[in-house]
């Protein structure tokens, strides 16, 4: 019997992100689809991944890279767009399309100036550092 993989603080993290109906809201800009449950979030979260289950994120390396490029660093910034001023709805990702090709196709790509997670970091935004 193959022991089931469980999930550590990248599964959790995103486990409590897909619960946030900001979260819903933000996966609903990217995506271009309606969002309005946890369901549904972690469908997006699964598929920007390329994964079937959160617990992956903290076993399979290509998964956390596409997870911290594709939907941690971007929610970040989203996030940021809305305490700025803007509004959640609204936010553009300061300045990213939903269909940016480059960034779907490669998404461990990082400009300066962006962020990176901290190692060891379990949880929230607060474990980000710059990178530039």
């Amino acid at each position: 019997m193959t022991a089931k993989a469980k999930g550590g603080a990248l599964a959790r993290l995103a486990g409590m992100w897909c619960g946030n109906p900001d979260f819903w809201r933000f996966v609903a800009h990217r995506s271009g689809k309606p969002c309005d449950s946890a369901a549904a979030a972690r469908a997006y979260v699964l598929a920007v991944c390329g994964i079937e289950s959160r617990a992956q994120l903290d076993s399979v390396p290509a998964a956390e890279a596409k997870f911290h490029a594709g939907v941690r660093l971007r929610y970040m910034r989203w996030m940021k767009g809305a305490r700025e001023g803007g509004s959640l709805e609204h936010c553009s990702c300061l300045g990213e399309s939903p269909a940016n090709a480059e960034a779907q196709e490669n998404p461990a790509r990082r400009d300066q100036g962006d962020v990176a997670p901290v190692h060891g970091a379990t949880s929230g935004p607060t474990q980000f550092e710059s990178v530039s």
